[in-house]
């Protein structure tokens, strides 16, 4: 008996070694080839807002990576350089709002659609050259998007705005909590020990993960998996169109009155989404802006060529007066 555990304690261990060994691995090779990204939401990037609608923000003067790129938040707590309060003379200032497709998910700060738009777009009659900002903040759904509109327009005095909105943005808003950012539960969200630990230092589970997530998306489709588990959040979820609808309403009332133009960028709204529909039964100026799969990270965030094909869009619709 006492030779038969001996030889299961030494299998056993001979296991765990390989087990450990292959981990490790698998997690080397993630890191050499870029796999993953990296880690999406490193502690610090965000903290609790002091305003109820938006519920987090970027921490102003934050530096360091998140989803394998490198982030730099300015003291107004937006992705990118200083900016002045006010637009310098003979440029036309373009707030740019929206959530990761617009912060730029897995892309440089240079790549993303708003630096984009500043590049290509050509400086209207008057003036000399074009500033994008950045407000778009990974996370942030239709009701926190208005709330940047609300809270920036006076302040920053833009020319024009154009909120990017996409398929999950009447999802509840994400929280932090100890530093990191938490996303409410969904049907794909399982919970077990050391879920947090993995998901803010291992690139091989963010790998793991978004791969499920992409496979079970292309499976069941987008409701299926972005629906929260929660009875009361999944209540809320389905109640939110309606909701949505009249928030919309009255930002447009709002700016009815403001001289800054506003175009809502509807990008690669899937059929099955909610969102689909809303802004124009809102009243809103709605416009539809496509990617193509060789344009898209393994989790459906566009690589650099679909933000520059986002862009390209925009400035279509800009430059046409649409």
């Amino acid at each position: 008996m006492g030779a038969v555990l001996q030889r299961s304690a030494t299998l056993l261990l001979k296991l765990s070694v390989a087990v450990l060994i292959a981990l490790l691995s698998g997690e080397l090779v993630c890191r050499l080839l870029g796999l993953g990204g990296g880690i999406i939401y490193p502690r610090g990037l965000y903290v609790s807002s002091e305003n109820p609608v938006q519920a987090v923000e970027f921490s102003p003067g934050f530096v360091g990576r998140a989803y394998g790129q490198p982030v730099r938040i300015n003291s107004l707590g937006f992705r990118g350089a200083e900016i002045d309060s006010k637009p310098a003379e003979g440029v036309y200032r373009i707030l740019c709002v929206g959530d990761s497709f617009t912060y730029g998910m897995g892309v440089r700060e240079e790549e993303a659609w708003p630096a984009a738009v500043e590049r290509l777009l050509e400086p209207p009659d008057g003036f000399e050259r074009v500033e994008a900002i950045n407000t778009g903040v990974p996370g942030y759904n239709l009701w926190q998007g208005i709330e940047v509109i609300r809270r920036w327009t006076p302040a920053l005095e833009p020319h024009a705005i154009v909120f990017a909105l996409v398929s999950n943005d009447l999802e509840p808003a994400f929280y932090v909590q100890d530093g990191y950012l938490h996303v409410p539960g969904r049907v794909y969200s399982w919970s077990f020990p050391g879920k947090r630990w993995l998901q803010t230092r291992s690139h091989m589970y963010q790998f793991v993960s978004m791969k499920v997530t992409h496979m079970l998306a292309a499976r069941v489709g987008y409701e299926e998996i972005a629906a929260p588990r929660d009875p009361e959040l999944l209540r809320q979820y389905r109640a939110a169109r309606d909701e949505g609808i009249g928030s919309l309403r009255e930002l447009m009332e709002e700016l009815s009155t403001a001289p800054a133009r506003m175009i809502i960028a509807e990008i690669d709204l899937q059929p099955d989404s909610p969102m689909l529909g809303l802004v124009g039964d809102a009243g809103a100026p709605g416009y539809p802006m496509t990617l193509v799969p060789t344009e898209t990270l393994i989790d459906g965030h566009p690589n650099a060529d679909g933000h520059e094909r986002i862009a390209r869009q925009i400035v279509d619709v800009l430059r046409n007066g649409h």
